[in-house]
């Protein structure tokens, strides 16, 4: 199982990053909630996918991060 796993990604909790190009960053696997999501727009892409980092303490809301990588994508990386 990989430890870490790399994603493009265009949105932060619905606002837009900013980025045409994304941003690339690393998550950890155990950390992390994978969901597919309705289609919504980031600065020109078509993101269907988000990556929530869960929360480290009490009282914090996880970051959900948006991606167009496909869910099946994520989760085979995360399993790698």
């Amino acid at each position: 199982m990989a430890q870490i796993i790399s994603v493009s990604t265009y949105g932060l909790n619905g606002y837009d990053s900013g980025g045409t190009k994304g941003f690339l960053k690393g998550f950890p696997v155990q950390q992390v909630l994978l969901e597919q999501v309705t289609p919504i727009t980031f600065s020109g892409v078509v993101c269907n996918s988000t990556v929530t980092l869960l929360p480290s303490g009490t009282n914090q809301l996880g970051k959900k991060y948006y991606t167009p990588t496909a869910l099946a994508t994520l989760i085979t990386a995360a399993n790698a």
